[in-house]
């Protein structure tokens, strides 16, 4: 079938996707297993023994077992029949994340199928995945896990059994796969919810090695239970990785779902505030103004163009100052303008506003999930972010037409990263929306060069109202009162004499000239 592609369907419609039949899979690709563990061989074992009874060539895939600190070190069984390799790290702790990443480092295939070392593999687990990654380049596959009591089964039991692993398992007690409750909202990940990232976990998926890379791998920052996997999974949906659920791909995980969970549950809790930090979602962050976020929800490229630092910065300004907006400011530099240490200078030093050349916020900001296009010398409403995303409803793109001509642009950040991968726009993935400025209530105020003086009395006019405010709040006696006042006419007085100053130097240049 040749090199596998990039997904190019719309949305998330996995569905669109032509795959070989099971039965034709003739030549299997070379997958690399990564197993992290920690602590637990007894689980270890009955991993590896689900692992040789796939029906997927042994020729064909290698097992790393990253051996997460235990203590004392783990040891593979010498009788298995497998292609293993034990990766030791001498960190103790809850490092799950840091294993995955050095699992997927020490692989030496292109696709990479991560097992939990308490997950024992149905035999189809490995080719159910590796179907999808033969033929698509940027595709997540979550398998599937039902949770089961292991207590008492040993790995002959697992090696010797003639059915399946749910035959053998038919008298525990178990639990279903927990996310089942996203696949039935979701419609098993085909709709347009913005949130299809909260499917993936990492007990049981798959990916290529080079769209792991591209996404950033796993967070190692991550240091105790819970969230890792989702943070992850939000990261290769915002890259516009094909999200698919595969059934197929199913996995026994050693243990009730509710064994431990009190523990979990504070951890997960523990882990809110990280979460928010690096997923800009509504069920992870709250709406409205608040802190400054490592990952903006939205982020406003804004076109240079021919306007003076001062018009940018009013600009910039205007958007970083709106409560309604959760965003970063990029001014993006056409090539050729050279003023950039000057502009720098005269915006100052809010972390939320960069400069760099055009076409640079996707690469600046990947995992912000709207970007917006300002073109130069317009002045955004109050609310722009709230106004745009109404605009956008569950399109992946929505032009905003103002009245002199130009245009505002919002997009889904992974529609624009698909593009770039696929070939394209990103409306090729989906729906895109044309709306008229006065159907979206906006009112755009367009700079033009002769302004830069109209914004900077606007400036002036603000700071001196600031003065006034403070001094009055001095005010304690008469005395205090007549101070200000003899202030206020001084003011006036040097304002009068520098505008007379200013005409009587137009007047002159005018003479100069032969007007």
């Amino acid at each position: 079938m040749g090199a596998p592609r990039p997904a190019a369907v719309r949305g998330n419609d996995w569905r669109a996707i032509e795959l070989p039949e099971p039965g034709a899979f003739a030549a299997p690709s070379p997958l690399s297993v990564v197993v992290p563990c920690f602590d637990a061989p007894q689980a270890l074992e009955l991993t590896l023994a689900g692992l040789e009874a796939q029906d997927y060539p042994k020729g064909r895939f290698e097992v790393i077992v990253v051996d997460d600190g235990s203590s004392p070190p783990l040891a593979v069984p010498g009788s298995t029949p497998l292609d293993v390799r034990v990766v030791r790290r001498e960190t103790r702790g809850f490092g799950l994340s840091a294993a995955r990443n050095a699992g997927a480092r020490a692989a030496a295939h292109d696709i990479l199928v991560f097992l939990d070392g308490d997950v024992i593999a149905e035999a189809g687990l490995l080719r159910a995945h590796a179907r999808w990654h033969h033929c698509v380049a940027d595709a997540l596959t979550q398998g599937f896990c039902a949770y089961v009591s292991a207590a008492g089964l040993d790995a002959a039991a697992v090696r010797g059994r003639t059915g399946s692993l749910a035959e053998l398992l038919a008298d525990r007690p178990r639990d279903p796969p927990w996310f089942e409750r996203h696949m039935a909202r979701t419609g098993d990940l085909t709709s347009c919810h913005d949130d299809l990232f909260r499917a993936v976990t990492g007990h049981n998926f798959a990916i290529r090695k080079a769209f792991f890379e591209e996404a950033g791998g796993f967070d190692d920052s991550f240091d105790r239970y819970g969230g890792e996997d989702t943070e992850f999974g939000y990261r290769v949906w915002c890259r516009g990785g094909l999200l698919v659920p595969v059934r197929e791909a199913f996995g026994w995980h050693q243990g009730r779902w509710g064994a431990g969970r009190d523990a979990k549950e504070r951890d997960q809790d523990l882990q809110a505030a990280k979460l928010a930090e690096l997923i800009p979602d509504p069920g992870f962050r709250r709406l409205g103004r608040g802190p400054v976020f490592a990952v903006p929800r939205h982020v406003a490229a804004v076109n240079a163009g021919g306007a003076s630092a001062l018009q940018l910065r009013e600009v910039a300004e205007r958007l970083l100052a709106d409560p309604a907006d959760d965003l970063a400011v990029r001014v993006e530099m056409p090539a050729g303008r050279g003023d950039w240490r000057r502009l720098r200078q005269r915006l100052g030093a809010d972390p939320r506003l960069t400069i760099g050349p055009a076409g640079t916020a996707l690469d600046s900001f990947p995992h912000s999930p709207f970007h917006i296009a300002i073109p130069a010398g317009v002045v955004p409403p109050w609310g722009l972010a709230p106004k745009l995303r109404a605009a956008l409803g569950a399109a992946v793109k929505a032009e905003v037409l103002l009245p002199e001509g130009s245009r505002i642009v919002i997009a889904r950040t992974w529609a624009l990263h698909r593009a770039r991968r696929a070939g394209g726009r990103a409306e090729d993935y989906g729906e895109s929306r044309t709306v008229r400025a006065p159907r979206f209530t906006f009112s755009a105020v367009r700079l033009v060069a002769g302004h830069a003086g109209g914004a900077r009395r606007r400036r002036g006019v603000r700071a001196a109202a600031a003065r006034i405010l403070a001094e009055a709040r001095q005010l304690r006696r008469p005395a205090a009162l007549w101070r200000v006042v003899a202030w206020l006419a001084s003011a006036a007085r040097w304002r009068l004499g520098e505008r007379r100053d200013a005409a009587a130097g137009r007047s002159a240049a005018g003479e100069g000239s032969g007007r």
